[in-house]
């Protein structure tokens, strides 16, 4: 997403953020995003534990949820 992920944070009102780094991502990047998203007010988490138990709600942000809940909740049928 780049430049846009930003932009769609604030538009969803997020206030918390939680990092996943995987194997491969250097300490300084990761310290670099999550000294940037404080900068711009979020509460910044890094998980550090092994994130393979994590995966299935990584997702799941406050918006997802949502959706996910309502069409959960909500069966619809098509006409016809």
């Amino acid at each position: 997403m780049g430049e846009r992920l930003f932009n769609a944070l604030y538009e969803l009102n997020i206030s918390k953020i939680q990092l996943f780094p995987s194997s491969g991502d250097s300490e300084s990047s990761l310290a670099l995003v999550a000294n940037r998203f404080q900068f711009m007010g979020y509460e910044v988490m890094i998980q550090t534990e092994s994130t393979e138990k994590y995966r299935t709600s990584a997702a799941c942000d406050s918006i997802a949820a949502a959706i996910r809940i309502f069409r959960r909740s909500f069966r619809f049928r098509k006409n016809g």
